[in-house]
């Protein structure tokens, strides 16, 4: 009987001591929020509680450091941002310094065109950066004759000048019947074709390569005041000669 009634005053003497909200008895709930959530020792004031997987939780530190700006609108920033692959919104971007080597308030600023705007310049127009060139085009054109009766002769000013530089970089010639040999001279009277081309039914081509023969030579004429000439030195039953000569110019 004693020792029943000191078991007694022990559990009474145990209930006693245990805490209101312990639960032992009451089925009180034990779960522990906001302010009654301990941080003895802890100092700093941007950790977090994290959850550690193994039925445990324990206080970390927040990610970032102090800056200007924040992640969150509470943690600001001190080392590299990775947004991810997410566009961002914003009102304004106020940036300063270099990136890779760029300097943001010059370089960037000078080169800023708007997203809506051509970056093509049209034909006969040169893009290059964000100037445009109106004045470096470089066309290809073509001019020709044709000769009734070919004979041998000299033909003075066959080509009597052009408006604008221009570089021959093609000619051809073609009969009707048998051959015509012929060169061409420029306004120094120096041959445009390092040996004669000989004209024939099918048609014959020089330029500086992948024609019939590769004999260009002088060929930059002067604007306005340069003429070619046609020297034929030898007929064989040819009665037309027909001649075309293509060139390049810088508009």
């Amino acid at each position: 009987m004693k020792r029943l009634i000191a078991i007694f005053i022990f559990l009474f003497l145990l209930i006693l001591s245990t805490p209101a909200n312990a639960g032992w008895f009451d089925n009180e709930s034990t779960d522990v929020e906001g302010t009654a959530v301990l941080s003895t020792g802890e100092a700093g004031g941007t950790k977090f509680l994290r959850e550690d997987g193994d039925g445990t939780s324990s206080w970390q530190e927040a990610a970032g450091g102090s800056g200007d700006l924040l992640a969150d609108g509470t943690i600001p920033l001190t080392a590299d941002w990775d947004a991810g692959n997410f566009d961002l919104t914003m009102k304004n971007l106020v940036v300063s310094g270099t990136v890779d080597g760029i300097d943001i308030a010059t370089d960037v600023a000078a080169n800023t065109t708007k997203t809506t705007e051509s970056t093509t310049a049209g034909r006969s127009l040169t893009l290059s950066t964000f100037s445009v060139s109106a004045d470096a085009e470089l066309y290809t054109d073509q001019t020709g004759v044709w000769i009734e009766d070919p004979a041998v002769e000299a033909m003075d000013d066959m080509f009597v000048g052009f408006m604008n530089a221009i570089t021959i970089t093609y000619i051809k010639c073609k009969t009707d019947a048998g051959t015509v040999e012929i060169n061409l001279e420029d306004g120094a009277d120096a041959n445009i074709l390092s040996a004669e081309l000989v004209c024939d039914v099918g048609g014959q081509t020089s330029c500086s390569s992948g024609c019939d023969v590769n004999t260009l030579q002088n060929t930059a004429i002067t604007a306005l005041t340069e003429d070619i000439d046609l020297d034929i030195s030898a007929v064989a039953t040819a009665t037309r000669l027909s001649l075309m000569v293509g060139f390049t110019l810088d508009d």
